[in-house]
């Protein structure tokens, strides 16, 4: 059995975030929205938005991305990963109802 899709996109992550376009990405963003001035790279910016305890900064944080996500293909990617665990356990939910779990995964990530 292969890898999720969750697993997957998890996984491109780890070698998108550290692309050069995407820290100059956001360094070309923070000069627009301050809030993104704090991170020093994409990766530390999905893991503030994730983090629990601060919901209006991380909405703040989230805002900015999806501002940007219509037309520019590095937000879209980092407020898919940001929200992506939270997607999860509608994922779950529907299973039952689809019984093909990555049928399932790609329509809510979709």
């Amino acid at each position: 059995m292969g890898q999720s899709l969750f697993t997957r996109l998890d996984a491109e992550w780890s070698e998108f975030h550290q692309r050069p376009e995407c820290l100059g990405r956001l360094r070309s963003w923070a000069e627009h929205d301050p809030i993104l001035r704090q991170f020093p790279d994409l990766d530390a910016l999905v893991k503030y938005a994730r983090k629990p305890g601060h919901p209006a900064e991380s909405d703040d944080v989230l805002r900015c991305l999806a501002r940007r996500s219509e037309s520019d293909f590095i937000a879209a990617r980092s407020l898919l990963h940001a929200v992506l665990y939270a997607l999860i356990p509608i994922t779950v939910r529907f299973r039952a109802a689809v019984g093909d779990a990555e049928e399932i995964n790609a329509v809510v990530v979709a």
